[in-house]
């Protein structure tokens, strides 16, 4: 098929393993491999994409690092290049990323019988994300995603709050600004 490059999305999981396993594997054949993250972040260094960060509005964005990024996947650089170019302001999560705090959605918390269990472990990034006057929270990672689907709306009852969030490359499509093509 000619395949020199395969690209990996947003899913710690899969980056995880992606990165450890499957790269190695791939180099064998004399094919590389790499994150959706780093060609984003390759492309705003070198200018390649023009970014409108005011598309994403004037909100204040909290970035959360995923555990298999930050702990597991040595992903944590680029998120924030590519966060300081698509938002006007975005804050810390966690202060060390290899501290990261997990989603509560990953090892099988994500199962129907361990969402109350998984609600009060969400409850440790969701108290830090208010304090820190969050309105969005930005999760680069599928199973993140899907914690927060779940989780948000019974935790935003719990709180009286309005905490929504976003997938990091989300944010980079809706930033991106259309190049004319003569």
């Amino acid at each position: 098929m000619g395949v020199r490059l395969v690209i990996a999305g947003e899913c710690g999981h899969g980056w995880r393993v992606f990165k450890n396993y499957v790269i190695p594997r791939l180099r064998e054949f004399g094919i590389e491999g790499t994150h959706i993250l780093y060609i984003a972040a390759g492309a705003v260094r070198r200018g390649l994409i023009k970014l409108n960060p005011m598309a994403n509005g004037d909100l204040t964005y909290v970035y959360m690092d995923p555990c298999h990024y930050a702990r597991g996947g040595d992903l944590v650089r680029e998120p924030r290049l590519v966060m300081g170019h698509v938002v006007v302001h975005y804050v810390e999560l966690n202060e060390k990323p290899e501290l990261a705090i997990c989603c509560g959605g990953t090892s099988g918390m994500l199962a129907k019988e361990m969402e109350e269990l998984s609600i009060k472990y969400a409850e440790l990034w969701y108290q830090r994300a208010i304090s820190k006057g969050g309105d969005c929270i930005v999760v680069p990672c599928a199973a993140c995603k899907l914690q927060m689907d779940r989780v948000l709306p019974k935790l935003n009852k719990m709180y009286n709050q309005e905490l929504t969030f976003t997938g990091l490359m989300d944010l980079v499509y809706r930033a991106m600004v259309p190049r004319r093509i003569d």
